[in-house]
């Protein structure tokens, strides 16, 4: 399995055709049973889709070749068509039930003056 975090807003439809493309691009995925996506939670930070696939291992094929190959290219193909690959993002929110202390400060001197 290959786990995807898209941003909040992020097209659900669209970003699980994209993923089963990708998936069918990919020489070494088998197509029976066919990929599936999961759209598998509503993250703190992204909405988190799974994608799972079949391939027939070998000496010379390692699953952990294959899934970098996948994250490359669901990359390539998220970030062509706009869909952002979530990242942790905080709000901050200030405590407005008093007014907020503000005070300017000095320029900083200038780089030039620093010269000794």
């Amino acid at each position: 399995m290959v786990k995807i975090g898209v941003a909040y807003g992020s097209p659900v439809k669209e970003v699980t055709d994209l993923l089963l493309e990708v998936a069918d691009r990919h020489g070494l995925v088998e197509d029976d049973p066919r990929p599936q996506v999961q759209f598998e939670d509503f993250g703190s930070d992204a909405l988190l889709f799974g994608l799972y696939v079949w391939v027939q291992l070998k000496p010379e094929v390692s699953w952990m070749v294959v899934a970098s190959d996948l994250r490359y290219m669901i990359n390539k193909t998220l970030t062509e068509k706009g869909i952002v690959i979530a990242f942790p993002q905080r709000d901050i929110h200030l405590d407005t039930s008093r007014p907020l202390e503000i005070r300017v400060l000095a320029d900083a001197p200038d780089a030039g003056s620093l010269k000794g």
